[in-house]
C-alpha cells in the first residue's frame, strides 16, 4: 500500500485485490497473469502493464470496472484513485482534502490488509449499517 497512509489503497493495490479474486475462483494456486487480468478487466495488455508498473493510475472508467468486481461502492474506489493522483501531482491541498475524504469513505482499512481475507474484512467495513 501506499507508503504514506498505508491504510488507503492505490491503483496496484486495487488490481492486486482484483487477481485474488481471480485466483481464488480459479482455484489452482497459480499466480494470475497481467494478461488474465487485462481481459477480466476489459483492458488492453498495455493498459494493464501501465497500471500495474504505476506508470498511471485507473481512469473513472477503470474505477467502476474496479469497483463492480471488488464489489465495492465506485466513490470508495474513485476517492482511493484520486487520492493517489493528487500525490503524484503534488498537490499538497489537493491530496490532504482527498485523504480526509478518503479516510471517511474507507474508514477501516488497517496496515495488515493482505490478501484476500483482508478484502473480505475491509469490504464487510463498508457496508451500511
Amino acid at each position: 500500500m501506499d507508503a504514506g497512509n498505508d491504510r488507503i489503497p492505490t491503483t496496484i493495490d486495487l488490481l492486486n485485490m482484483v487477481k485474488e479474486l481471480i485466483a481464488k475462483e480459479k482455484g489452482d494456486g497459480k499466480p494470475v497473469s497481467d494478461y488474465a487480468l487485462s481481459k477480466r478487466l476489459g483492458f488492453s495488455s498495455q493498459r494493464v502493464y501501465k497500471l500495474t508498473d504505476g506508470t498511471y493510475t485507473l481512469d473513472d472508467e477503470g474505477c467502476e470496472v474496479v469497483s463492480k468486481l471488488l464489489d465495492w461502492p465506485l466513490e470508495t474506489v474513485l476517492a482511493c484513485v484520486y487520492l493517489e493522483r493528487s500525490k503524484r501531482a503534488e498537490k499538497e491541498t489537493l491530496s490532504q482534502a482527498w485523504e480526509r475524504v478518503c479516510l471517511k469513505v474507507v474508514p477501516s482499512f488497517a496496515p495488515a490488509f493482505i490478501g484476500l481475507s483482508g478484502i473480505l474484512v475491509a469490504a464487510s467495513h463498508l457496508l451500511p449499517g
